[in-house]
């Protein structure tokens, strides 16, 4: 997920049209997505490093992580 989602990847758009268009892949996709949200095993300082996006606290990252969740599985807004 974090690929697909770093500062020099990021296209929400079509990772969400690649989502829909394998369901096998975008089920494994939405439950380690969803697991990453239950167990936020990143801090924002990590993420930032891994991933090259600044979040000031790690509760400001999961609400960004959460409305990408949304946005790929909920038709959600798309993430700000």
């Amino acid at each position: 997920m974090f690929l697909l989602c770093g500062s020099e990847t990021y296209d929400p758009d079509s990772l969400k049209e690649g989502l829909v268009e394998n369901s096998i892949e975008a089920r494994g996709f939405q439950n380690r997505f969803e697991a990453i949200l239950r167990d936020r095993p990143l801090g924002a300082q990590e993420y930032e490093r891994d991933i090259g996006f600044h979040f000031d606290t790690g509760e400001k990252l999961y609400r960004y992580l959460a409305a990408m969740h949304a946005f790929l599985f909920e038709s959600g807004p798309f993430p700000l």
